[in-house]
């Protein structure tokens, strides 16, 4: 009798399996932590919310609030993406721990001096804004242009 012929054939499906689910699928891109400041003309905005949109598979959108020029803490796979920035109001914080609901969205500093950034930036057809997440990336700065 001849055991071995089993215990080849059953090596010959697992191998094939392996094979079959590394090369369909199963290899992920790597994650990767986006963090930045956003400026329009050289000044931090105040709040706001930073919005990556995917260009390949699988298409990941993933957004981020922007306060006091920031942004942080947003996790990405690899790949290119398209960016749009908005200005809007942010929660600060339920009332009854003293916050209020929403930061007002911003007009102007006191000084009416604070610029925001131009209505293009809102749409990912007309943002013309494009990042490439990779693992290890430094910070991306953006410094956006005023309205008009």
């Amino acid at each position: 009798m001849n055991f071995h012929q089993p215990i080849r054939s059953w090596a010959v499906v697992v191998g094939f399996g392996f094979a079959l689910a590394t090369s369909f699928g199963c290899s992920e891109k790597p994650m990767c932590n986006v963090s930045g400041q956003v400026k329009v003309s050289g000044v931090p905005l105040d709040t706001g919310l930073i919005t990556f949109i995917g260009e390949e598979a699988p298409f990941t959108t993933e957004s981020g609030g922007i306060r006091q020029g920031k942004y942080d803490s947003i996790v990405l796979p690899a790949g290119n993406y398209k960016v749009v920035v908005k200005v809007i109001a942010l929660p600060t914080g339920p009332p009854e721990n003293g916050g209020s609901d929403t930061t007002p969205v911003p007009k102007q500093n006191a000084r009416g001096k604070k610029p925001l950034p131009d209505e293009k930036y809102e749409s990912s057809e007309t943002s013309g804004l494009m990042y490439t997440a990779a693992p290890g990336a430094p910070e991306w700065i953006l410094d956006l242009n005023a309205r008009p």
